[in-house]
């Protein structure tokens, strides 16, 4: 069967099954093998009862010594209660709602094995156990082995997902991998195949400590061949874009002028600036300039810069000689309120040049979507700024010569290839505000150049401290001294809506709470991602202007808003952002001379240790490598890598080693004259292109 064959293939899966699963991205019969284990518990030994705690993983061989069945209206149960007994002790079991015939099985006198994890409170019970009736032999056969865990969909028990994998190994599981044998041989690691089954199925318990940690051979086998495959697929890219034309070779040469050999348009738009680029800047933009005059080659370089390092005005001029040269540039941006900020500076920028400006997003009403979409196919508009909408189906550009994308790890590549196919080949700048580590970023966006931003303008320190939440009232004096004396402060809610007082804080309810409370009396606002786009606009003009001094925010201010008067920042329940999504929010605050100061509120003390490494440095790039080196790459890598199972894993300690392995094998194999030929590398192509 093939890999990519769908569920329904599969013994005993129907419409309404392969519907399920779709809910948590299964919709191929491969996708069940690499959608890893959330977990595994240890069932390879029965439990007495008398030996457990709360808390304990319990295989329990016992006894049904009485039931009782609570009744809802109508015939089914509410609840099933049993005491089940070994000999040592009895162990209550509990069932809510349980279907007919579980009801009916669960009989006085009946031997069962029940397994599961015990309540982390007295007194010890087990809720909606694996069970399985009248075991033959001692353990049964569902005991004696490392059971995997999974995230099922709702309505679909762990015994039934497990079947389902099992058939998908019955099914593709001994398919050849993409390694090449010889490098899989060199490094001591399994064939795919069997690094599935390991993770899948366990054969010691002395195998669960690297399971779980992310870091066993079977974990690497996976990553080497993600990290193989994504190399060829960057680098036979990249070959690809070099041997194509590219539009912008066809346009007028731009005059170049200045000791910098900038274009005059570039000259006239930095005079206008109301401050002096950083040496990082200047640098970067050279390395742009280098770019835009190799023919034959368009650019392909992304721009990684700390928050506040000025992205922005980089991404601006370097748009400048394919502008004077008769070009059209656009930027992409994530989020409406960022792509606003990109169109208020173009216009301020480059309207006065000469050059028009249009306006693409969603929201967007029919009319004016019209309007704009008539004068960017007709060349009025020089720029076009967006969001999503500028890679949709209707929207034609006169010449599209580059393409700027800016926090681009939130766009998928093919979202990111689908704008440039608006164009012949156009030039791309990526930038990205996300600090990754030099290694990751080689590995994930290898089909681009990469600039630094490592300087940022002359600003005041910002400061970080971390507080249990039940001493919040500090940071509301903190913030209202600061609203009094002139200046604004954010506070971030990991959610919109949820009821006053409750553990995870919600934006609406904490807006109300200090309006009535700690902050009475102070001019507050709230902006979420449920607002309108008019709404946020109007919100976010009046924090702007200071007609409001305290912006109570989901995370939709995490890019894209510059308040230089912000300087203080609030972060409620801190330990449900991870530590690169905090650093991006505080860059928020502190954008001015006087600096700023951000307060990460915590319930849980636990997570005091995760978040100390921003309370000692302000440093985006070692929080980065911190957040790399104690959870791995997934959170680092963006909608790019999203479907790719290993990138999801810890981090190994070979990670280094293997991804210099990956690359220096793809780039000899894409080198090779052969390779869009050999059919024996037919499915490594397809994998590629995936």
């Amino acid at each position: 069967m093939a890999r990519n064959a769908p569920l329904t293939s599969l013994p005993r899966v129907g419409p309404r099954t392969a519907e399920k699963l779709a809910t948590v991205g299964v919709s191929e019969v491969e996708h069940l093998l690499t959608r890893l284990p959330r977990g595994y518990e240890d069932r390879s030994q029965i439990t007495l009862v008398a030996d457990l705690v709360p808390g304990d993983v319990a295989v329990v061989l016992g006894r049904i010594v009485a039931v009782r069945q609570g009744r809802r209206r109508g015939r089914r149960p509410g609840m099933l209660e049993a005491r089940v007994d070994d000999g040592s002790a009895a162990l209550t079991v509990l069932f809510f709602q349980p279907p007919p015939y579980v009801a009916k099985a669960w009989t006085k006198g009946r031997h069962v094995l029940v397994m599961g994890r015990t309540e982390a409170k007295p007194p010890l019970r087990l809720t909606h156990p694996e069970v399985e009736l009248d075991p033959a032999g001692a353990a049964g056969n569902h005991a004696g082995s490392i059971v995997p865990f999974y995230g099922t969909p709702e309505g679909m028990g762990q015994r039934a997902y497990r079947s389902l994998v099992h058939a998908a190994f019955e099914a593709v599981g001994s398919e050849q991998g993409l390694l090449p044998d010889d490098l899989r041989r060199e490094l001591g690691l399994p064939r795919r195949a069997d690094a599935l089954r390991s993770i899948h199925h366990p054969a010691t318990a002395s195998d669960l400590p690297s399971l779980r940690a992310g870091t066993h051979p079977a974990h690497e086998a996976l990553l080497l061949e993600d990290l193989f495959v994504l190399q060829v697929a960057l680098r036979w890219r990249r070959h690809r874009l070099a041997s194509q034309g590219s539009l912008a070779d066809q346009l007028p040469r731009a005059r170049m002028g200045g000791p910098r050999g900038r274009a005059t348009v570039r000259a006239r738009a930095e005079t206008a600036l109301p401050f002096t680029l950083t040496e990082a800047q200047q640098r970067v933009l050279g390395e742009v300039d280098s770019d835009l005059v190799v023919r034959g080659r368009p650019m392909q370089r992304l721009v990684q810069g700390d928050v506040g390092a000025g992205k922005t005005v980089v991404g601006l001029l370097a748009a400048a000689p394919m502008l004077e040269r008769g070009g059209q540039v656009a930027v992409l941006a994530p989020t409406e309120v960022l792509a606003r900020q990109w169109q208020v500076q173009a216009k301020a920028l480059y309207e006065p040049l000469g050059f028009g400006v249009a306006w693409l997003a969603g929201g967007q009403g029919a009319a004016d979507r019209r309007a704009e979409l008539e004068r960017v196919a007709r060349g009025g508009a020089a720029l076009v700024v967006g969001t999503h909408a500028l890679f949709s189906e209707g929207v034609r550009f006169h010449r599209l010569s580059m393409a700027i994308v800016d926090e681009q790890q939130r766009f998928g590549v093919y979202q990111r290839a689908r704008l440039l196919a608006k164009g012949p080949q156009p030039h791309l700048l990526a930038l990205s505000a996300t600090p990754i580590p030099r290694s990751l970023a080689r590995t994930l966006f290898g089909d681009l150049d990469l600039s630094l931003l490592d300087e940022g303008p002359p600003r005041g320190p910002r400061t970080t401290e971390i507080l249990p939440s039940a001493r919040r009232r500090h940071a509301w004096e903190r913030v209202r001294a600061a609203v009094e004396a002139g200046g604004r402060a954010f506070v971030v809610c990991p959610r919109i809506e949820g009821p006053a007082g409750d553990v995870l804080r919600s934006a609406l309810a904490t807006a109300e709470e200090l309006a009535n409370g700690a902050l009475a009396g102070l001019p507050l606002g709230v902006l979420h991602g449920g607002m309108d786009s008019a709404s946020k606009a109007a919100v976010l003009g009046a924090f702007r202007a200071g007609h409001i001094g305290v912006l109570v925010s989901t995370t939709v201010i995490e890019v894209g808003v510059d308040v230089p008067e912000a300087s203080v920042m609030v972060v409620e329940n801190a330990e449900r952002f991870g530590l690169g999504q905090l650093h991006q929010l505080r860059g928020r605050v502190g954008r001015n001379a006087d600096g700023g100061h951000c307060v990460l509120l915590t319930p849980a003390p636990d997570d005091a240790d995760r978040l100390a490494i921003l309370a000692e440095t302000d440093d985006g790039f070692a929080v980065a490598e911190e957040d790399l080196r104690r959870r791995g790459p997934g959170d680092l890598v963006g909608a790019r890598q999203a479907g790719r199972p290993a990138f999801r894993l810890a981090m190994t300690p070979r990670f280094s080693e293997l991804l210099g392995v990956a690359r220096r094998v793809a780039e000899a194999l894409v080198q090779r004259g052969d390779f869009t030929t050999d059919a024996r590398l037919g499915r490594l192509r397809e994998a590629a292109t995936d």
